[in-house]
Formats: structure tokens, sequence, C-alpha cells
């Protein structure tokens, strides 16, 4: 599959896929609105849809993602829930601000089979990933 990458003029995100890994790669910039989440939720699941492996990584990149309005927040929250259905096993935040953490922080308190960990490098995050 293809990377996907959706850039407007102060927002967007790419998705990159490493199959030999298992590993996907999502990187956040700038203020989502609930139509633009919506839109970056159908991307990132069309994509996990598509992986037929038995376990996958996940890297989220959000050190030019500042914190969400709550709107927006519950539908990260929906991401979050659905990600054991896709047999996504770890999760891993790059959030090298402290707002983005605690974000990030609340969001992941949610109950999940997903092991999830906060980085502030994204070299930090892929060894734990792939450990």
């Amino acid at each position: 599959m293809n990377d996907i990458v959706v850039k407007e003029e102060q927002r967007g995100y790419s998705i990159h896929v490493e199959p030999l890994h298992r590993l996907i790669t999502c990187k956040l910039y700038g203020f989502f609105d609930s139509r633009f989440e919506r839109q970056y939720h159908d991307d990132f699941f069309r994509v996990l849809a598509s992986l037929h492996v038995p376990e996958v990584f996940l890297l989220v990149d959000t050190t030019e993602y500042p914190p969400q309005s709550k709107e927006v927040q519950e539908i990260r929250q929906r991401i979050i829930h659905k990600l054991a259905e896709y047999h996504v096993t770890k999760l891993a935040y790059v959030a090298a601000k402290a707002l983005n953490r605690l974000q990030s922080e609340r969001l992941a308190k949610q109950k999940s089979e997903v092991k999830i960990a906060f980085f502030k490098s994204e070299e930090e995050a892929r060894a734990w990933l792939l450990k």
C-alpha cells in the first residue's frame, strides 16, 4: 500500500507503512476539526484493514500536533478502542511537549489491550516497538 499524505494549509497527516516491520507511522500536525479528524480516522483504518498480518505496531508522532478540542479527542478515543480489533499490540506516542503528552496519556488511560508508551523521539519509540 502507498503512503497516505494529506496536507491542508495549516494541518495535515501522513500514514506510512513498513510491511517488513509490521509498523505504521502516523505523523500529525496542526489543529484538526471534527471533519478532518474523521477523514484521518477513515484513512487510518483503511490502511490497517489492508494489512493481513498477525501483529501490528503503531507509532504516532504528535510533536507538531498541539492539544486538540474535546470533540476531536472523543473521535481519537474511538481509534484507541478499536486498535486491538486490527491486531495492533503496541502503540508508541512521540510527544515532545508536556501538554501533548498529557493529552495523549489521558486518551491512553482508556481500557485497552494495546501496550502504550510515550517517548520524546521517534528513535526511542521505534526501538521500543521493534524489540
